[in-house]
């Protein structure tokens, strides 16, 4: 399945995350083989992540990456039927962590600060405010505005 990513030209992230996500599930699972591969195995590692902590974000990523795995089985006749299609992914939105808000009262305060603040990051003040400014209206994030060149 990895080659199959890569020919679909993934980026090497989402290629380790996806094969690190299924490669944890298989373990934790004791999966040795495809037909041990089952719906009740995948629920119980989502239900055992939940009681470690784990995010509904978190879960859905790995719950995501190892039923496109059954699916990919299916589709190259590895499998006759999708084992895991029975698996619903939880909502991120029933268990967000991280409440992201626009910054009212703040903004004028960071810029000026910033603006007036010394390097960082190889970055001078005036140009972390630029950034910021693009952030904002972009709604990139700093690893998207990263990449920008």
């Amino acid at each position: 399945m990895i080659n199959s990513l890569q020919t679909q030209a993934r980026s090497k992230t989402h290629i380790m995350k996806t094969e690190r996500h299924i490669d944890a599930i298989i373990n934790n699972s004791n999966v040795k083989t495809l037909s041990e591969l089952t719906a009740e195995k995948v629920d119980s590692f989502a239900i055992e992540e939940k009681n470690q902590g784990k995010s509904a974000r978190t879960i859905q990523q790995k719950l995501t990456a190892i039923k496109q795995f059954s699916n990919w089985c299916v589709k190259t006749n590895r499998l006759q039927v999708d084992p895991l299609k029975i698996v619903k992914k939880p909502s991120p939105q029933s268990d967000r962590r991280l409440k992201r808000r626009i910054l009212e009262a703040e903004w004028p305060w960071l810029m000026r600060a910033t603006g007036n603040g010394t390097t960082l990051r190889g970055l001078s003040g005036q140009e972390r405010c630029l950034l910021y400014r693009t952030a904002v209206a972009t709604g990139f994030r700093a690893k998207e505005l990263s990449h920008i060149k």
